[in-house]
């Protein structure tokens, strides 16, 4: 679905509340396509238990960035969708286990990619992406190819995605 020319992609997470988001997808008035993940309908809203820093981006189509202090991280964590809750119910631990600075860009608006999100942080030495998909001219080779026409691509890009398989549609 990315990469549809006039159409916006955006995708929903817990970690905010969504309704701001819904409507300013309403007021744009333009073919939108929202994703969202099943397993979310399940959820509440993030409560933010570990106490880590969230903040969005000035406008409600930004990108959530989510921490657990200041500074430069040492890795930077990019995703969409639910799977960013999934990364910062663990992103403590993650600290705790490499001994590293992480931090989440979690991406709202899918397509046209809002580079400027990412080019106005200060990323990590290593990138990596998540998602669901499989990785083969998916969102993270996307991301990757912008920051690297940008010179601002770090030492380690890594992309995690799903082995390229069939999703089957019934259960025959």
């Amino acid at each position: 679905l990315l990469g549809l020319d006039n159409i916006l992609v955006v995708a929903n997470t817990s970690l905010v509340d969504t309704r701001d988001m819904i409507s300013e997808v309403f007021n744009l008035r333009c073919p939108t396509i929202m994703i969202e993940s099943k397993i979310g309908y399940s959820r509440i809203l993030y409560q933010n238990p570990n106490k880590l820093r969230i903040s969005q981006e000035n406008y409600s189509l930004g990108n959530i960035c989510v921490n657990s202090g200041h500074g430069k991280p040492d890795i930077t964590i990019i995703c969409y969708g639910e799977i960013a809750r999934d990364v910062v119910d663990s992103l403590t631990e993650l600290e705790r286990a490499t001994n590293r600075k992480i931090e989440l860009l979690c991406l709202i608006q899918l397509h046209p990619i809002r580079i400027g999100g990412l080019l106005n942080k200060k990323l990590g030495k290593l990138i990596i992406v998540v998602e669901e998909g499989t990785k083969e001219f998916g969102l993270g080779g996307e991301i990757a190819a912008l920051l690297a026409e940008n010179q601002k691509s770090s030492e380690i890009f890594k992309r995690i995605a799903a082995e390229p398989y069939p999703i089957a549609s019934n259960m025959a």
